[in-house]
């Protein structure tokens, strides 16, 4: 009897420590399940941003690649203006420019102005000749279907001296009717 009560006793001890330690593994269990709960809900959205970003760099490297496959073209147009408004020649300027911008040809002076009488001078540009020009930048934008050129004219004077500092000429192409069309203009002396 005395066995069958220890064995009790022992057995009684085993199940109640088991109860316990089922307890604990279920409370375990329980902040183990929260955790990784709470992580998951983490990575899904550092996944969503990531996937975010994934597009953001996507959408960059479509304007990239149209910018790329457009400087051709664009800067071969920036090269007939900067020879038709440094030659003074009145017919290509028109066919390149859109309604935008319009000619003015006041005192043997060349001038192109916009609708909002902004006015810059053409030609001739204060006896001065080009000697050279270069392309110093260059965007697309996507949004609004334009191209931004930034062009760098070195002059020199009658003496054949170069003026320094050179000017800057900054140009927006826009896609209309089938063709590029400058849409503004500016000058940095």
């Amino acid at each position: 009897m005395k066995r069958i009560f220890l064995l009790l006793i022992v057995c009684s001890i085993s199940l109640i420590t088991s109860c316990s330690n089922t307890k604990e593994n279920t409370n375990h269990l329980k902040e183990d399940k929260d955790i990784l709960t709470t992580s998951i809900n983490e990575s899904e959205k550092y996944q969503d941003q990531l996937n975010q970003k994934i597009m953001e760099l996507k959408k960059q490297i479509e304007i990239k690649e149209k910018e790329k496959e457009l400087f051709s073209v664009i800067s071969n147009l920036s090269r007939d203006f900067v020879n038709a408004h440094t030659s003074g020649n009145k017919e290509k300027l028109k066919s390149m420019i859109s309604g935008d911008l319009f000619l003015e040809d006041k005192d043997n002076k060349l001038y192109i102005n916009n609708h909002a009488n902004d006015q810059w001078l053409l030609f001739p540009y204060n006896g001065q000749q080009l000697d050279d020009w270069l392309i110093q930048g260059f965007e697309y934008h996507n949004e609004s279907n334009t191209y931004r050129v930034h062009i760098r004219e070195f002059y020199k004077n009658v003496e054949g001296e170069l003026r320094n500092p050179p000017t800057f000429l900054n140009l927006t192409f826009k896609f209309h009717n089938n063709e590029w069309k400058i849409t503004s203009l500016s000058f940095d002396i």
